[in-house]
């Protein structure tokens, strides 16, 4: 102990403390657990066996124990509702706290992703009735065949996103392929992630040129059944961040210059390591017929110029715009480019205490030629209504104000409330 410094006091409950002077609270955890099979990302659900929501799909979780960690508690649920083991990779992803996510009392879920590698068998327990692998367009996309409980279409969501995030720049693609594998086993990984087919030659030097992703075993897998040399096998260099990252195709050009609100020069363009899609990516069939009523809910400013509001509204665009001199922050213009999805729905304010509701219909549309900077990087937008604020439920309402440019709306059910808003008018 350092001179001058006495030992720390043990806690102590005060006098006269009484626990249930408080409204009563539950803590859960929810798991988003993916695997890739079939070179499509599968999540792992459960069919609930008991209320509230019997006989609907779930993600697999439940109440944590008095004398557990958060950890402990995401890895335990799991194997009692699946017996799949996520040691391959288990990390927390947020917490829900919606006071209506749950009927029975005030419940706040702690969220967890997980990947495992392909071959994890489920099996179900203690209250789930079944347990299985499902195609995540299975339940995103616009042929989705199972709705979820709760706001868990919202963990989903998340879960996907920071999927998304971390293959880009952390090795965890090689979490999906077991100890040893093949560049073409990684290679599905990335093209079931971004829903396009990349070129295997430029996807193989991508890989080995970037630093602490993958160590040759020296060893060679089976020949393939079309044929050729055996595959050279690989083994992960460990839980790493990438340098330079493994950045999807279509994005390369537009992070170049996104923070300031351009687009790209064309002397910035780089070389692609895609090849052309055979079959319809998952961005594409989001675009083709979103479901409207469960994709993410963004609150975006596109400005106080009552004029340019108008224009925006008339040729169908969105594009989040700066306020004055100030410059759009980098997470803002990150989540327009990347975290927003076709299929996703828009609340823009605009003049007289009103506000656009609308629906994203494209992926980002490059407009170098625009003379309106602000119109460059832009999404095609349904609007399908201008209501006056006061219409929306006040959960909704008081998100309009939150900060910044282009921010989530965390309300669980968002997209339905507002499909079912726009139903009734």
């Amino acid at each position: 102990m350092l001179p001058g410094m006495g030992r720390r006091p043990a806690p102590r409950i005060p006098d006269g403390y009484d626990p249930r002077s408080f409204p009563p609270v539950a803590v859960t955890v929810d798991v988003v657990v993916v695997t890739l099979r079939e070179r499509r990302l599968h999540v792992l659900l459960v069919e609930r066996g008991g209320e509230p929501w019997q006989g609907a799909w779930a993600l697999p979780g439940g109440f944590i124990r008095p004398d557990e960690t958060l950890d402990e508690a995401a890895a335990r649920e799991l194997r009692e509702e699946t017996g799949v083991d996520a040691s391959a990779h288990l990390e927390q992803l947020g917490a829900y706290g919606d006071p209506k996510r749950d009927p029975r009392l005030r419940v706040v879920t702690v969220a967890y992703l997980a990947v495992v590698p392909a071959g994890a068998a489920p099996q179900a327990g203690t209250d789930a009735a079944r347990a299985e692998w499902v195609p995540v367009d299975d339940v995103t996309g616009p042929a989705r065949t199972r709705e979820l409980a709760f706001d868990h279409d919202l963990v989903l969501a998340d879960a996907l996103e920071r999927l998304r995030e971390k293959l880009s720049t952390t090795s965890l693609a090689t979490a999906f392929v077991g100890l040893e594998f093949t560049l073409a086993e990684l290679r599905e990984v990335y093209e079931a992630a971004w829903g396009m087919s990349l070129d295997p030659a430029n996807f193989r030097r991508k890989v080995l040129a970037t630093q602490h992703f993958v160590v040759p075993t020296g060893m060679h897998g089976k020949v393939s059944a079309e044929g050729g040399k055996r595959p050279e096998l690989y083994r992960s260099y460990g839980r790493a961040r990438l340098h330079p990252p493994m950045v999807p195709p279509a994005q390369l050009d537009l992070l170049v210059s996104a923070s300031e609100g351009i687009a790209p020069p064309r002397s910035a363009q780089r070389v692609s390591y895609a090849r052309p899609v055979e079959t319809t990516p998952l961005w594409a069939a989001r675009m083709q017929g979103a479901a409207p009523e469960r994709g993410r809910v963004w609150r975006c400013w596109i400005g106080s110029d009552a004029a340019f509001q108008r224009r925006l509204l008339q040729e169908g665009l969105l594009a989040p715009v700066a306020r004055g001199d100030e410059t759009i922050p980098d997470e803002d213009w990150d989540a327009f480019l990347k975290g927003m999805q076709a299929g996703d729905w828009v609340l823009a304010p605009i003049a007289r205490g009103r506000v656009a509701v609308g629906e994203v219909r494209s992926a980002i549309l490059d407009r170098p030629k625009q003379n309106d900077r602000r119109l460059r990087l832009v999404r095609e937008v349904a609007w399908h209504a201008e209501l006056p604020r006061t219409a929306l439920e006040p959960e909704l309402r008081e998100r309009l104000e939150a900060p910044g440019y282009l921010t989530p709306i965390r309300v669980s059910g968002a997209a339905r409330r507002i499909r079912r808003l726009l139903d009734e008018r």
